[in-house]
Parts: structure tokens; sequence; C-alpha cells
């Protein structure tokens, strides 16, 4: 029996507002500089 009034499998797993974050010190021009130059950050 489908399940017409509800949301389907995959619209559960869709992010609806994009969540908070505060960024620490410069950690965004950190990983933004290591992404430019292709380096794995962990």
């Amino acid at each position: 029996m489908p399940y017409t009034d509800t949301l389907s499998d995959t619209d559960q797993y869709l992010v609806q507002q994009e969540p908070y974050y505060q960024a620490q010190g410069n950690e965004v021009a950190l990983f933004g500089a290591a992404y430019a130059a292709r380096l794995p950050v962990m």
C-alpha cells in the first residue's frame, strides 16, 4: 500500500536548513588553502 501522505524514503534525509556552525580561529582559511593545494586534512 503506497504512503502518499508521508515522505519518501530518501526525502527524510534531505537537509531542510543549514545547521549552525561557529568557525574557530582561522580554520576556514586553513581548510580552503589545503583544498586548493589538494592536501588531505584530518
